[in-house]
């Protein structure tokens, strides 16, 4: 598999309100969307960042956890479960929002993900 770049960092919070504040008031961050708990925002290399509520992504630990941006999850995740490494969630594809995720568990015991998806590789950075 060939990583491109940081496609999405996602973290749960008791404080979602003020996290989600936090990356849109004193980051910059634009946001996308909210509601049931969660908020997204767009990084502005095209990747994404999301906040969640202790309501939302049980799998999730608290703190952040990072994606990285692949051209094909399926066969990243094949290529995982090759080397051994512990899908903890997907691939799952939400193909309304053209994305397609896999979650692992990493040697050093921590959540890892691989993310796909055609708008997470434009740049309004021009790189």
């Amino acid at each position: 598999m060939k990583v491109l770049k940081i496609g999405f960092v996602g973290t749960r919070t008791a404080q979602p309100e003020a996290m989600a504040d936090f990356f849109e008031r004193v980051l910059g961050l634009r946001p996308t969307h909210s509601g049931d708990d969660m908020w997204a925002f767009r990084l502005p290399d095209g990747g994404i960042a999301e906040v969640f509520g202790p309501s939302q992504n049980d799998h999730y630990p608290t703190g952040p956890v990072v994606e990285f941006l692949v051209e094909d999850v399926e066969a990243a995740a094949e290529e995982l479960r090759t080397a051994g490494v512990p899908i903890v969630f997907g691939p799952e594809h939400a193909d309304d929002v053209g994305l397609a995720w896999v979650q692992f568990r990493a040697p050093d015991g921590n959540l890892y993900g691989l993310i796909e998806g055609r708008d997470l590789q434009t740049s309004s950075l021009g790189t």
